[in-house]
């Protein structure tokens, strides 16, 4: 027999107190399925996003301990061409205090009341649209940690609370159905306190939030693939995002999201701070670039160019896009072990 250490805990625990463990026995050769009493099925047949793999990846990742996580992390940012410190201050940093930022997520998804909640939040996004779910968690995580678990029917505004600022303008083009966003409110357009321009934001229920996410990510991803067709023609611009590596992919989706549009590419600047280096002006500087080095354009240069590191928005969405890697690892690393472990 070979034992295997899996969380375990009572339907009602204390989300507060440290989850349970509790070792069982598997025969060696024989199939990798592990019942785990009371969870209502296999731990690594469950849906990825069910709350009990969720919980049990994230308690592995604060179990690894600090020095394993940023490693771990520091392997993964070499994937996405971001340095062993990472970015040190802002919205796109990394770590902090000498782990990574993303271990308080860690601990809130080891616990079972928010593991459960955040699992069909993201359960239900994944249904309703058609983009990565786990980039969906992190931006959540930095946008606006709250929606990553919340459930209730209150009402807030999608800007305040979440950062949403054209929610109510851009909700027909979302891609959700309309018994959703029909319920939805109008807010009064008003002038943000941090960029100084107009927003309109909706009033929403706070188990939508986290669709608001998912369906922005995914409309500024096809808004930036439509702006690329227009503008270097359509089979071009298939062919780039055809082309697109799985990590490039969600980086340019994490962008996207943070820094859609923008203003047409200036090639006397370059790559700068501020909100008009969107998504489009990128593509604008790298085809520049590919202009003058006779090569053709490509987009998987995202991870390699250290130039586009002086653009805000690219490190922005590279600390997520790691942050959503670093969580998959752990997905596919549980169920791995427990595999592995069984077959000994």
């Amino acid at each position: 027999m070979t034992e295997v250490e899996l969380i375990m805990e009572p339907e009602e625990a204390d989300p507060f107190e440290a989850p349970k463990k509790k070792v069982i026995s598997v025969a060696k050769n024989t199939p990798a399925v592990v019942t785990v009493a009371g969870t209502g099925g296999d731990l690594h047949d469950l849906d990825p996003l069910s709350a009990l793999r969720i919980r049990t990846a994230a308690q592995a990742g604060v179990d690894m301990g600090r020095e394993a996580r940023v490693a771990l992390m520091r392997e993964i940012g070499a994937r996405f061409g971001v340095p062993p410190e990472g970015f040190p201050t802002g919205q796109s940093r990394i770590y902090v205090d000498g782990d990574i930022r993303f271990e308080q997520f860690l601990r809130l998804l080891s616990k079972e009341k928010p593991s459960k909640a955040a699992s069909a939040n993201l359960k239900r996004a994944k249904q309703l649209i058609d983009t990565d779910i786990l980039l969906v968690l992190t931006t959540t995580a930095r946008e606006y940690a709250p929606a990553l678990t919340a459930r209730g029917s209150e009402v807030r505004d999608s800007f305040k609370f979440g950062g949403l600022d054209f929610l109510w303008e851009s909700r027909r083009h979302l891609g959700l159905p309309r018994a959703i966003v029909d319920k939805w409110e109008k807010v009064e357009p008003y002038e943000s306190l941090e960029t100084y321009h107009t927003v309109h934001p909706a009033l929403i229920p706070v188990r939508d939030q986290i669709l608001g996410y998912a369906a922005q990510t995914r409309l500024s991803f096809a808004n930036f693939q439509a702006h690329a067709k227009r503008e270097l023609g359509q089979a071009e611009g298939q062919g780039l995002f055809d082309a697109l590596s799985k990590d490039a992919r969600i980086v340019w989706q994490a962008y996207s999201f943070v820094g859609p549009g923008g203003a047409p590419f200036d090639p006397k600047e370059g790559p700068h701070h501020g909100k008009t280096f969107g998504v489009n002006a990128a593509l604008g500087y790298l085809r520049h670039l590919a202009s003058q080095a006779g090569v053709a354009l490509e987009l998987n240069v995202i991870l390699t160019n250290p130039s586009l590191h002086h653009t805000d928005y690219v490190k922005i969405a590279k600390a997520r896009a790691m942050e959503a890697a670093f969580l998959e690892r752990l997905l596919d690393e549980t169920t791995a072990s427990v595999e592995a472990t069984a077959a000994r």
